[in-house]
């Protein structure tokens, strides 16, 4: 029987996001002109979803379901082998940090882990008309010892907002192509104006 995330492992996801002052605040900055980007086309059998109380769209898979109120939001996988956690900041502290950098100050503050999660290099998302940048890490969860791959994806519409996607997967039972779908739905990410 496959290892499935233990709950404490979820909303390590989560907090990660809000220590570096993302998720809390998804109001636009009153100097900010924000305009609907297209939503991205999604992959056949895929829908697009518009988050109007946070301000995006994305493109979902099928199965995959959404939870979460408030700052952030979490995405599951159907074998819930796979949690993406999305956190939205229009707060102009958001945009002091290249996204590359920010990425990788991300993924080494996500508590709940043996250690501190030490990123790749960034690598940056092309599939998005947003700047994008993306890291990857491996870790124990210090709550049951599950191993998991961990992925920190950036995208930012720059001085307008800034989206920051946080993938943990089961390392040892996870389907490759559920991580990529991760991957995916933040490449897919537009904006959209609140409300």
């Amino acid at each position: 029987m496959p290892l499935r995330f233990k709950p404490a492992a979820i909303p390590a996801a989560f907090l990660a996001v809000a220590i570096l002052g993302c998720g809390s605040d998804v109001k636009a900055p009153k100097t900010a002109v924000e305009s609907a980007q297209q939503p991205a086309k999604p992959p056949a059998g895929w829908k697009t979803v518009r988050d109007n109380a946070h301000g995006f769209s994305i493109s979902v898979p099928p199965g995959w379901k959404q939870e979460g109120k408030g700052g952030s939001l979490l995405y599951r996988s159907p074998d819930q082998l796979v949690a993406l956690s999305i956190s939205v900041d229009r707060t102009p502290e958001a945009f002091t940090v290249p996204v590359a950098k920010f990425a990788q100050q991300t993924i080494e503050a996500i508590p709940g882990y043996d250690g501190k999660l030490k990123p790749s290099p960034a690598h940056p998302i092309t599939a998005t008309p947003l700047d994008g940048a993306l890291v990857t890490a491996s870790g124990t969860t210090k709550k049951g010892g599950v191993h998991q791959e961990v992925e920190v994806a950036v995208v930012r519409r720059d001085h307008l907002v800034n989206y920051t996607g946080v993938i943990a997967a089961n390392a040892t039972s996870t389907p490759p192509d559920e991580i990529a779908a991760g991957r995916v739905m933040v490449a897919s990410i537009r904006d959209q104006p609140i409300g």
